[in-house]
This record gives C-alpha cells, structure tokens and sequence, in this order.
C-alpha cells in the first residue's frame, strides 16, 4: 500500500503556542493525533467558579485523560460514543471509570453492537447510573452559551437499523458546536444597549464547528434534507412572499472531516455547502478541514478521492488546470501532518517565547494535535505572558477566533497580537 499523500508543515510557518489556559469566555476544542481514530476534548466556557468539559470519542484514553487532568477538569458535562467502532469509544469506559460519578450524560448513536468493547462501555454507564441519551437530528442542547445541536442520525436512518440495514459508520452521532450561541450574541447586545452603546454592539460573530464522526453518504444525504440549503432570491416573488433567506444550518467555520477523510465520508457539494453563509452559492467551504488518521493507516486514509475533493472545494481548477497551493495553505490539515523542519534542528527557527520555565503537566501534546479556540470576546485585552506559560514547542498548531476569521497564530499569549502571522483567510 503506497503512503498516504499528506503534506508536511513548515516548521516557520508555524509557532507552537497553546492555550491551556483560556480566558474565562473561551470554548476550546481539542482534537488529538490518536491515529485511526478521534478523540477530542471540549473545554466550554466559564460560569461561575469552574469550567465544564465534554468529551467525544477516545481511542486513547490515556492521552485523553491526561489533557484533562492537565485542564484541571473535576466533572464532565458529556461524554459521546458517536458510533461503537473501537477506534472511537476504545478509551471511553477508562474516561468513565476514572470520572466515576461525576459525567453528567453520555451520548449514544442508538446502533446495537455486539463487540465486547461496546458492551463494557454500556454495562459502564448503567453501573454508573449516567443519564444516558440518544439524540437524532435537531437534538439542542447548550453549555455555558455554546450551543450544540444533533445533524445525524435522522429518525428516519435510525429507524433502519435493525430492519433494512444500516453501515454502523452511518449511524454517527454529527455535532454541529456554535459559540457563541444566536441567543447569546442577542442578549449580549440588549444588554448593551440598554447601557448606552451603539447599535449592534459589541460585535460579537458566531464560530462554528461540524465534528462529522464517521458519517457517509447515507447519513449526509438525511443531513442535506433535513437541514435544507437555502439560496438567496431576489426575485418580485421571493420579496412578496417574504421567503426566508439568510443564515445556512450547515455553515461551519471549521469540519472535521468525516471518516478519516475516507473515499466514502464525504462529497464534493456538501463541503461546498458548509462554506455558504448566506445562500450566495456555491463557495470555498469551511475555512479549516481537519482529518483525524495515522500515518501508518491499515486503510489507506486519507483516500486520495477525498483529499481531491477537499481540495477542489478550497481552489477549484477542475476547469483551468491551474497547479494548486499545497494541502495547509489551503487550510486542510492531518493529525498525521509533520513539521518540516527544514534540516533544522526542532527548534531552531521557533519564534522568541516567553523565556520563563515552562510548568510541568502530565499531557505531552505531539506534532499533530490540533486545538480550535473561538472567543466570545475578540477584543479582549492580552494579558500579561507570566499568566500564560507557552507550552513546549512540540504542539505547533492553534486555530484561534480574531476578529470575522481564525488565524494561526505565532504569539505566545493566545490574546496577543499577532506577530508575523500569516492569516488563513
């Protein structure tokens, strides 16, 4: 089997800088280099004295639970299973047992499995009493002014479970994460004008991420009906009518690309879709497409079909045969991605840190962790580096929120300025 066609990073395109300790009004989502596998962590906002955090999938719950106790996590809001294939719930009883009566729901696809691991990880949640949910599409739920909300399975796929056949990769549980949430940004701007500022104030964007766990066409094809694109007219008889234009439900900042970036996970008009904010048409998708796969892959992921299509979506030249920018430029990136050091030493073109001891924690983050930071308030004032300790220069890559987009960023301090940063637009 020939490698997979995974580009490398430039080590100077790139600083490592991570926030491990996000202001108050962050929601961070991290997405772990677990191989064939995902395992992600969400660290939602502050209320009150402590964060809440949630956890999809784990095929390591090692290095899972290692990023939460680095995070100080004491409870979990949720834990979700999006499907029982062992490279995504292999470390979930783990995460359960050591989180022992302190998970607030655990979130089920519903698909019945009969693999010891699955069974286990049931048996766990009854033992344990945690409240157990399995949502379809249109399922909300918010935390701490995130809004999540359920793109799949639809009623009617699961329905097909025991019956007609269902591929159990069709069976995920598709996440769609806003924060923040539609309602949030209006209250915040009620409150400020009651206060006496200007209209539309603070200017607070949305940011959006689709977490697509192994969906395929089946599912993606229930997603598209249920969660309909709607193009803008300006036609006599759309005005007439008053027929409703505007905000896209599958407009996403960010996707993580379902599947492992697999042959079957995804098409080339529903990533087009997913970059649509308006019902303009057809557009360049999601700013970010992120593929969770080894780099020693037993399957082959990425499949090339599936990079193809990323890439045709982020700069068509199916029609002018022009060369493309290579896969990061593009803003499609791998858990299995490398940094190219340039001959370098590891660490000889890093940027200048913050010269003060790093703490010690028991998570080490590798070359291809990925970690997603949207912030409530981009405006916000940097504080001073001593809060915030750069961490060690393996982790290279930090999707941010500032102003309408997320930069990469080569600051040491998440709220700091960018310095020599080149913006993925």
């Amino acid at each position: 089997m020939s490698p997979p066609d995974i580009d490398s990073i430039p080590q100077g395109a790139l600083a490592p800088a991570a926030i491990l300790e996000p202001a108050p009004d962050d929601l961070v989502i991290y997405v772990l280099s677990v191989g064939d596998g995902d395992a992600m962590v969400l660290q939602f906002p502050r209320e009150g004295d402590s964060r809440e955090f949630g956890v999809i999938d784990s095929n390591d719950g090692g290095k899972t639970l290692a990023l939460l106790a680095t995070l100080g996590a004491e409870r979990l809001r949720l834990v979700c299973g999006t499907h029982p294939h062992i490279d995504h719930i292999r470390g979930l009883r783990d995460i359960l047992r050591k989180f022992n009566k302190k998970v607030g729901e655990y979130w089920d696809s519903g698909f019945r499995f009969t693999s010891n691991t699955f069974h286990d990880l049931l048996t766990e949640v009854e033992t344990q009493a945690v409240r157990f949910i399995r949502p379809t599409s249109g399922y909300e739920t918010y935390v701490n002014g995130a809004r999540l909300t359920v793109l799949s399975p639809s009623i009617a796929l699961r329905n097909r479970y025991d019956s007609y056949g269902v591929d159990v990769n069709n069976a995920s549980i598709v996440v769609k994460v806003e924060y923040p949430s539609q309602g949030a940004v209006a209250d915040a701007r009620r409150t400020a004008s009651a206060a006496g500022q200007p209209e539309g104030e603070p200017d607070l964007k949305p940011r959006s991420v689709i977490l697509g766990g192994d969906a395929q066409t089946d599912a993606w094809s229930k997603v598209l009906e249920e969660f309909p694109h709607l193009d803008k007219s300006e036609e006599n008889w759309a005005r007439l009518i008053k027929a409703r234009q505007g905000r896209q439900p599958l407009f996403c900042d960010v996707l993580k690309v379902s599947h492992h970036a697999s042959k079957h996970g995804i098409n080339l008009e529903l990533v087009e879709r997913m970059g649509d904010a308006s019902g303009d048409g057809r557009t360049n998708g999601p700013k970010y497409l992120i593929n969770s796969c080894g780099a020693d892959s037993t399957h082959g992921f990425p499949h090339m079909v599936a990079q193809e299509i990323m890439r045709e979506v982020r700069q068509p030249v199916a029609k002018s045969g022009a060369q493309r920018k290579r896969d990061h430029e593009l803003g499609i990136h791998y858990t299995a991605q490398k940094i190219d050091t340039g001959g370098q030493p590891a660490d000889a073109r890093q940027p200048q840190q913050d010269s003060s001891p790093v703490p010690k924690a028991s998570f080490t983050p590798t070359p291809s962790d990925a970690l997603l930071h949207a912030s409530a308030n981009d405006s916000a004032r940097c504080p001073s580096t001593a809060k915030r300790r750069p961490w060690p220069r393996a982790w290279p890559i930090t999707w941010r929120s500032r102003a309408s987009r997320f930069q990469r960023s080569t600051c040491t301090s998440p709220r700091a300025p960018l310095s020599g940063a080149t913006a993925w637009s």
